[in-house]
């Protein structure tokens, strides 16, 4: 693989697991509560998107070529979008919604 096609793959990953993220943030939101001290399923899978966020991020930057680091900060936009909504989305599930159920 060239460093274009890692580029590629790792802008790829970094969307899925961003929307993964998102889906598990937003799951919180119908699933019932539950009296358990334990976050459940999609708060572990939350954060282990999160966690792996990093080293493809990483990855993402090591991978492009920076003659022209517009194209490669715009493919960063959309990740960097949806990780920022599942963020809040988090927030206001923890801080506005849950302790109004």
């Amino acid at each position: 693989m060239n460093s274009d096609q890692v580029n590629r793959s790792s802008n790829i990953a970094l969307t899925a697991l961003s929307l993964v993220a998102l889906g598990a943030a937003m799951s919180g939101y119908v699933a019932p509560p539950t009296a358990v001290a334990d976050e459940g399923v999609a708060a572990h899978l939350f954060q282990v998107c999160i966690l792996a966020l990093v080293p493809l991020g990483f990855l993402f930057v090591a991978s492009a070529e920076w003659a022209e680091p517009r194209a490669y900060l715009l493919r960063l936009t959309l990740p960097t979008v949806i990780t920022g909504v599942a963020f809040a989305a988090l927030y206001y599930l923890e801080h506005v919604y849950a302790p109004i159920r």
